[in-house]
């Protein structure tokens, strides 16, 4: 099914394709820098809250979700994601995974148009089970956003986190104002970090817990599973700090917000996640200094004072490393010194 917002152009397309949550949240982010001016974006996506944002003037395709380790639902999506792109004909597609990468970037391949799939920003010691099964497909370029594992197999090509930066920020260190974002995760709960920020957090602040799926019944909160993108966003904008599980969606969407995140990893002994990358991501974040991470017991209310001193400052990335035609496009305008491709990508 194809929901179209407005075709604005003949312009050529880029077609970008994500699977919900942080890999669209990713994705949405990166878009600025894969897609070159006098090109557009197109988005190859399942509805959820997230694809219902993207700007108006864009042209959204809508697929099937496709669920963690889903083979059924790969295969599902090969014809939708075939349709699609017979019908826009891109000059690549380009996906940040997950399962919906093995369609899209199977169906270009096979109509023989340029692929690239870019490893998510979560794997920072190898490529996920979904960039292994994408090395099975001839002819897509494969990309790390971490150089710690690049090889002539896995390109190393720009970060989400390129351009953010945190700086000071002074006459700060209160907490009136906290929000909690625990993720839209749909099957595993992090009670844990809603016990602990009830035993740290002042009486007198208000907080917006946003809990997902986590049963937080008997805590004596009000909570709220799923909160819209912008409205929590807004929320994390007027707040003095953010403490959030350590996705990369999360982490992303504080950083945007202009907050220091204080990131909390799940951990896969409590069942909180299939494994412990959020681990790996917060100590990637920490030693760029762009969180603040702690595990559960070792939080405490000097971490959020410390994240109240900094704010973050988006300066943008310069076009991404890829290859193929794409890729020539991209360092033509990477020689200009451009920081962003094209403003209608932008998130």
């Amino acid at each position: 099914m194809t929901r179209i917002r407005r075709d604005r152009s003949r312009e050529p397309v880029v077609l970008l394709a994500a699977s919900s949550g942080g890999h669209l949240h990713e994705m949405r982010l990166l878009a600025r820098r894969i897609v070159p001016r006098g090109y557009r974006a197109e988005w190859l996506v399942p509805w959820c809250p997230q694809s219902d944002e993207i700007g108006a003037d864009e042209t959204v395709h809508i697929v099937h979700d496709t669920p963690p380790r889903a083979w059924w639902a790969m295969v599902r999506d090969i014809g939708p994601c075939g349709v699609a792109i017979r019908a826009v004909n891109p000059i690549a597609v380009v996906s940040t995974g997950a399962g919906l990468a093995v369609a899209a970037l199977g169906s270009a391949r096979a109509l023989g148009v340029e692929a690239h799939y870019i490893e998510s920003a979560a794997r920072t010691l190898g490529p996920s089970l979904t960039g292994r099964m994408v090395t099975g497909l001839p002819g897509v370029g494969r990309y790390t956003q971490w150089a710690s594992w690049s090889s002539p197999r896995w390109l190393r090509t720009g970060s989400v986190f390129d351009g953010f930066v945190a700086e000071p920020e002074h006459g700060v260190g209160r907490i009136e104002r906290v929000v909690v974002t625990l993720g839209t995760q749909p099957t595993f709960e992090f009670r844990r970090l809603v016990v602990r920020l009830l035993e740290i957090l002042p009486p007198s602040a208000q907080v917006l817990w946003q809990t997902g799926c986590t049963d937080v019944a008997g805590l004596g909160i009000e909570a709220t599973p799923n909160l819209a993108p912008a409205a929590l966003r807004r929320a994390m904008e007027q707040a003095d700090v953010v403490v959030a599980h350590a996705g990369i969606g999360s982490a992303v969407g504080v950083l945007q917000a202009g907050r220091l995140p204080v990131l909390v990893p799940r951990r896969r002994e409590f069942g909180e996640h299939i494994d412990d990358h959020q681990a790996t991501i917060g100590r990637a974040l920490g030693a760029l200094g762009l969180a603040v991470v702690r595990e559960v017991e070792g939080l405490g209310l000097d971490d959020l004072l410390a994240a109240t001193q900094r704010r973050v400052r988006d300066y943008g990335g310069p076009p991404l490393v890829l290859k193929g035609r794409l890729g020539t496009l991209l360092e033509e305008q990477r020689r200009l010194g451009s920081a962003s491709c094209t403003q209608r990508a932008r998130p």
